[in-house]
């Protein structure tokens, strides 16, 4: 039973171990992108990679405003009507704004690229986008960053979202002390059983060397006895 127990609670650690291993990956190189972006304006990616706010409702329903996409460089013959093109718009009410509009027409005049994009919710087709103006394609929406990004625009969910990390850094690192804890205890009652056993061998070795002197002596007294008893009877005869 006790065996079963122990398997259990080891799953159980490794479990929470492996996603704690996870979290972090995943934190670490969610904010390695947005430092990279911070540091270069968002005019860097990291591994071809980079993070934008939608800030307009021309995508709705796929996207809605304050959500956020994550984007990937892509080769321009791999961009395809259907895609969700992420470019610099230069022109209109576009110019220097970042666009998340969907391919509707892809064109090839001489040697270049020319897209055709429009919002889903739009009536009207955006201006012709060049491929000096191609940033990259919409990969997915990532939801957990849009909730924080959400919860930003509140105060209290400022807070929020401070504390939550300093209470998941006390939970696990409880979870490790008590790991710690036990294992120090388990340790220290192992060690002491170890030294009860030691204490208790020692004394049985005392003892049967004892009891092995004490039969040596009635040995030697029982043959005396013996001996003295052979030479009574001797002198009677």
């Amino acid at each position: 039973m006790d065996c079963a127990k122990n398997k259990r609670k080891g799953i159980i650690k490794g479990i929470l171990s492996f996603s704690e291993t996870i979290l972090t990956i995943l934190i670490a190189f969610v904010c390695l992108i947005i430092l990279v972006q911070r540091i270069s304006n968002n005019e860097k990616s990291l591994f071809g990679y980079r993070f934008f706010k939608v800030e307009s409702g021309s995508m709705v329903p796929k996207y809605e405003i304050s959500d956020v996409i994550l984007v990937k460089e892509l080769e321009l013959n791999e961009i395809n009507v259907g895609d969700d093109l992420v470019y610099a718009g230069i022109v209109g009410d576009y110019k220097d704004k970042i666009i998340t509009h969907q391919v509707i027409e892809k064109k090839k005049n001489e040697n270049e690229f020319i897209f055709y994009t429009k919002g889903i919710s739009n009536s009207t087709v955006d201006p012709a986008v060049s491929e000096s103006q191609v940033i990259g394609v919409v990969q997915r929406k990532i939801y957990t960053l849009t909730v924080i990004n959400k919860l930003l625009l509140n105060i209290y969910s400022l807070y929020f979202l401070i504390i939550l990390p300093i209470v998941l850094n006390l939970f696990f690192h409880e979870l490790h002390s008590k790991d710690k804890r036990e294992k120090y205890f388990e340790k220290r009652i192992k060690m002491e059983k170890e030294e009860k056993a030691r204490k208790n061998k020692k004394k049985e070795k005392k003892y049967t060397i004892k009891k092995k002197k004490e039969q040596l002596i009635n040995n030697k007294e029982n043959q005396k006895d013996k001996m003295l008893n052979n030479k009574n009877i001797n002198k009677k005869k």
